[in-house]
């Protein structure tokens, strides 16, 4: 089996956790659920579809805005930034444009906007996305083409604890990868971040 970020060949060495086969890589240390528990895209977007976040809702603004704020921050007048996964609604979008900020939104299942793959950006927010990625190599090389020399990254996933027993989040059945501070370490080195903050679930790259 190979690692879905790093793509190293891993052992078949692996954990349960409350039900869960669970294996992490020796190189990138990603921790990742068992590939044949993985949901079929049509189940995630069952699940995706219960989502009810008002991008207009005070509440799940602020929430965005924890991962967004520290960019807004940074970002000088005309810059252009993606939400690369938005899910069913365009709530940093929405965010941006109100302060006068061009933001667009990317969602394979809900905003299939291939256009943006031509396009590149001062800042993209990946907004709780990275846990569902199936190959997130290929996405963070994806990702990382879409940034200009100096553009920041606002990632936010939650962080695996050291004791994984009773972790709520990955009981979500469409959570299937998890990242610790070594792979967040990883990732900024394998494709040149330099990580300029870390807190919580929220970490904020710049791209050299």
């Amino acid at each position: 089996m190979n690692c879905p970020l790093c793509f190293d060949l891993i052992s078949d060495d692996h954990q349960v956790i409350d039900g869960h086969l669970l294996l992490r890589c020796p190189n990138c240390f990603l921790l990742f659920k068992d590939p044949q528990n993985w949901p079929e895209l049509t189940e995630e977007k069952l699940i995706y579809d219960y989502h009810q976040n008002d991008p207009h809702d005070s509440r799940y603004q602020q929430y965005l805005l924890k991962n967004l704020s520290p960019i807004l921050d940074r970002i000088s007048q005309g810059a252009i930034g993606l939400d690369y996964g938005c899910g069913p609604s365009k709530g940093v979008e929405t965010i941006c444009q109100a302060r006068g900020i061009k933001c667009l939104s990317y969602d394979p299942l809900y905003f299939p906007n291939e256009e943006i793959f031509n396009l590149q950006f001062d800042f993209i927010i990946i907004n709780e996305v990275a846990e569902h990625f199936q190959r997130p190599g290929d996405e963070f090389k994806k990702i990382t083409s879409l940034l200009k020399t100096h553009a920041y990254v606002g990632l936010r996933t939650e962080i695996p604890p050291n004791n994984l027993e009773g972790w709520w989040y990955i009981k979500d059945p469409t959570h299937i990868v998890f990242y610790g501070l070594k792979t967040l370490l990883f990732i900024a080195e394998k494709y040149s971040y330099k990580m300029i903050s870390q807190t919580g679930p929220i970490t904020l790259f710049e791209k050299k």
